[in-house]
């Protein structure tokens, strides 16, 4: 049996990343800036920046597959700055994007049966602003607050999400385009006058 010398390993391990940095494809212009893998490893998320890697530079998220059920994908192109966060199941994702120092929008995700995951075709801070104000009768606008951002919290069962706009907490439900009803204690302090 032939033993693998310290330099041979390191041949193969430089082999090994080079391939996986070719699987990647990073977009034309665009360089390599992070990645963050799914929860079972089905996929990870690769980010790719144009030079001079600021935040004015245009950026793109791809999905790149680590299993053969998942597909590469092109998810999402922003400036500024973007997280995600992805449920247990590998079947919806939430982007978070931070716009504006004063804005931080949220766009969702959902697996589809062709294996790619399709976009709520809307942005979900304006609809959670409206579902605010019928909740509460209070009319607001974006116009109407200092900072206005809406972060993702945690994913729940049967793609449901729980987020927050400013400080007044949701559900909602990804799979059927809907808010959730929901009583959070905290929501009864929660408006503040801007």
């Amino acid at each position: 049996m032939k033993r693998i010398t310290p330099l041979a390993s390191l041949a193969f391990l430089s082999f090994v990343s080079a391939a996986d940095a070719g699987e990647l494809h990073p977009p034309p212009g665009f360089e390599f800036a992070q990645s963050k893998q799914s929860p079972n490893s089905g996929f990870k998320l690769v980010q790719y920046i144009k030079p001079p890697r600021d935040f004015t530079c245009e950026s793109q998220i791809w999905l790149e597959p680590l299993r053969p059920e998942f597909k590469r994908q092109h998810l999402f192109t922003f400036t500024n700055l973007a997280y995600s966060l992805i449920d247990a199941k590998e079947t919806h994702m939430a982007i978070a994007h931070h716009e504006y120092s004063a804005d931080n929008l949220l766009w969702l995700f959902v697996r589809s049966s062709d294996s790619l995951f399709d976009r709520v075709p809307h942005e979900i801070r304006a609809a959670a602003l409206k579902e605010f104000s019928r909740l509460t009768g209070i009319h607001k606008t974006r116009e109407d607050f200092d900072h206005f951002d809406c972060y993702p919290d945690a994913w729940l069962e049967n793609g449901q999400l729980h987020f927050y706009l400013k400080r007044w907490y949701f559900v909602y439900d990804a799979d059927h385009d809907k808010f959730v009803a929901n009583d959070f204690p905290e929501n009864r302090d929660a408006f503040v006058q801007e």
